[in-house]
């Protein structure tokens, strides 16, 4: 299967590019008020905030300033916070955690122009130098739902129906939830799909209810990359300015950006573009609607990786049973990310996802075992993470996973492949809720 070797690069400028949400088992560096950490990203944040921009130019890496342009630019971004904003009422959380060798901290809070929480997050590698930043709708913090009470699971097990389904039933009683979950597992027993509450329509979700998948379409991504690469197509450290058009003229910095590097969320550039017009999106209902270029994520719709249906990038042309997004209680429309489709824009039922965790658990062809292949950070041994899939332990299982939150719908897939196991959950609730209940079923009391 041929696909444009350019066309690589506008999908992974628009959708795996640098800061990703917390991962699975990240290892918190700072948690106290009184931490280094803390008292760093507080500073920027207040330095930011009122409009003094310029010592926090002069941190900002040469990546991230060919990102945002000019300390003008950023002060002009900091002025359109407040407008659009108003002022900071009150912090929900915050905290700072490891992630890919860089300081990350985040503060969430309330605003008082703002209907959602709003998280500020930088990214502070060794030695202060800033190497990302975002003001971004934050989502609602995810229901707490571990493993305890599941019975002990032997090698290639997972919990049975009737404790899944426990499980879901709590999982949407919890206020903030959301109002339907459906899970789906795979082990040694076969495969189940258990599903408690709403999809929306007064029943619950079953196995081809589709929802939002969100940023599990990187893993898509990812395996297309690898599919590219296995074809000669692209090569793993090929930078992108040999592969953008003539018409988009980069920087050096980011001209020397290597195909890997972004898969990987180690390119050091943000998750989205950086320019007013995005930021003044992203507090909107649907905040990718309206980026460009269509052409190419039309291209991406029409490929079948694995032998898996062509997906679906596009809300409006889902055929069948479609469940309704929902945030603090409310339904919200799906989004439509046009020119960031390839980071979430997937709409997935659980057995859509189940049947791309059985294919990832064949590691078959050769590009699919090197997609998921840990690419360990420098000086950081076992962390890392695939082209566009997570690395994580979970008890004493490693799983290779990635999960989404869109405003309406959260979604988690993982694998453990030297048990043979796949979790899918999938929920109307916004925000990537689901990963606390996803990691308990993993647990199982092992």
């Amino acid at each position: 299967m041929n696909h444009p070797s350019k066309m690589v690069v506008g999908v992974l400028l628009g959708c795996l590019i640098g800061l990703q949400g917390a991962a699975a088992g990240a290892e918190t560096v700072a948690a106290d008020p009184g931490s280094d950490g803390l008292a760093d990203g507080r500073a920027l944040t207040a330095l930011f905030l009122a409009g003094d921009v310029e010592p926090v130019w002069e941190r900002f890496g040469q990546q991230l300033r060919a990102a945002v342009g000019s300390a003008a630019g950023l002060k002009g971004f900091s002025e359109q916070v407040g407008q659009q904003l108003g002022t900071e009422e009150r912090v929900l959380r915050e905290g700072v955690q490891l992630e890919g060798g860089l300081a990350v901290y985040r503060r969430i809070g309330m605003w008082s122009n703002a209907p959602m929480p709003i998280a500020i997050t930088w990214a502070v590698a060794p030695g202060g130098r800033v190497e990302g930043f975002q003001v971004a709708p934050a989502p609602p913090e995810a229901p707490a739902v571990a493993a305890a009470g599941l019975p002990p699971m032997q090698q290639g097990q997972l919990p049975d129906e009737a404790a899944i389904a426990e499980r879901l039933a709590a999982f949407v009683a919890q206020p903030g939830a959301a109002p339907g979950v459906i899970a789906a597992v795979r082990d040694r027993d076969g495969t189940r799909f258990v599903a408690r509450g709403d999809a929306g329509d007064g029943h619950p979700p079953d196995a081809d209810t589709v929802f939002e998948a969100g940023s599990i379409t990187k893993g898509l991504t990812g395996l297309l990359l690898a599919q590219m690469i296995s074809a000669d197509e692209v090569a793993a450290d090929q930078t992108i300015g040999v592969l953008v058009t003539a018409s988009a003229v980069l920087s050096t910095e980011l001209a020397a950006i290597t195909l890997e590097s972004l898969a990987t969320h180690r390119s050091g550039l943000p998750r989205h573009a950086s320019g007013p017009e995005m930021q003044a999106r992203m507090t909107s209902e649907d905040p990718y609607a309206g980026s460009t270029p269509a052409e190419i994520f039309a291209d991406v719709a029409r490929v079948s990786p694995l032998g898996l249906d062509a997906p679906v990038l596009d809300p409006d042309v889902v055929v069948g049973r479609q469940a309704v997004g929902h945030q603090a209680g409310k339904p919200v429309p799906a989004w439509h990310l046009d020119a960031y489709a390839p980071t979430g824009a997937w709409q997935a039922s659980a057995r859509d996802l189940a049947a791309l965790g059985e294919r990832l658990m064949r590691a078959e062809p050769e590009w699919v075992a090197d997609a998921l292949k840990l690419r360990e950070v420098v000086g950081h041994p076992g962390t890392g993470m695939g082209l566009g899939w997570h690395h994580s332990r979970v008890g004493d299982r490693e799983i290779v996973w990635h999960n989404g939150g869109t405003a309406g719908s959260s979604s988690f897939l993982a694998i453990v492949p030297a048990e043979g196991l796949v979790v899918a959950v999938l929920a109307n609730g916004g925000g990537g809720i689901v990963d606390g209940l996803a990691l308990g079923l993993l647990a199982s009391g092992r």
